[in-house]
């Protein structure tokens, strides 16, 4: 093999092994595809433009204290999508109004939207058949 095959061969492997660091750290472990017991959820959303794509997704997250290893999980609603962008859904579960910028939910979301690695967040009040789009920027 000549030495530009090599270099090839190097780049190939490097990037299937960043490939795959970066789907162990952020992978989906829990969720679901939709079923008959979303139908609900998924009908408000299409009627708002999303496609509903998983249900309980989950996120696994490795942390330290002190050097000691701690793992968890952190858990959405739902996966949304919209013009091939990603969204968690949250439902809303309360019958309070909305204040979606209040301290709260602004911290929620935003962790959630970091998280997740999704472009913005929905919160659906399924009462109201409401869906409400959230984005940050910085």
């Amino acid at each position: 093999m000549r030495q530009s095959d090599w270099l090839i061969f190097a780049v190939i492997i490097l990037a299937v092994a960043v490939f795959g660091l970066r789907r162990s750290l952020r992978r989906r472990a829990g969720g679901r595809k939709p079923g008959p017991g979303d139908a609900r959820v998924r009908q408000v959303l299409e009627e708002a433009g999303f496609e509903l794509m998983e249900v309980q997704p989950v996120l696994s997250v490795n942390m330290s204290v002190q050097g000691r290893p701690h793992r968890f999980e952190m858990k959405g609603d739902y996966l949304a999508s919209r013009g091939g962008r990603k969204y968690l859904v949250r439902l809303r579960r309360d019958s309070k109004p909305v204040r979606l910028n209040s301290k709260a939910w602004r911290n929620a979301l935003l962790r959630d939207v970091l998280l997740f690695g999704t472009h913005g967040a929905l919160v659906l009040d399924l009462d109201r058949e409401t869906v409400y789009e959230v984005h940050f920027q910085f």
